[in-house]
């Protein structure tokens, strides 16, 4: 089976979308963090929500993609990476 750049299946196209919007809302949340318009009393729940629930259904379509539909492309596997990396660090850096 060969390899490609941009995923070929729904699934594969969908894991990459979310993966896109999960990170530009950890950037959008880095930048409002930076700035000082954050902090752990008044960061607004939206962010954190829509982090949490992309990361959670990007890897998840990740992993149905591959397995299921047999994806091979070279963005769905960067961006399960990207999101297992994302909930490793937020997991080490966050105190619950």
């Amino acid at each position: 089976m060969r390899t490609h750049f941009l995923p070929q299946t729904a699934l594969g196209k969908w894991s990459v979308i979310l993966s896109g919007i999960s990170l530009l809302a950890n950037i959008i949340f880095i930048i409002l963090a930076l700035r000082g318009n954050l902090n752990s009393e008044s960061s607004p729940p939206w962010i954190g929500a829509t982090i949490s629930i992309t990361v959670f259904a990007a890897f998840a379509t990740g992993i149905l993609a591959i397995f299921w539909r047999k994806e091979r492309a070279f963005l769905v596997y960067l961006g399960m990476l990207a999101q297992a990396l994302i909930f490793i660090l937020g997991e080490f850096q966050v105190a619950h």
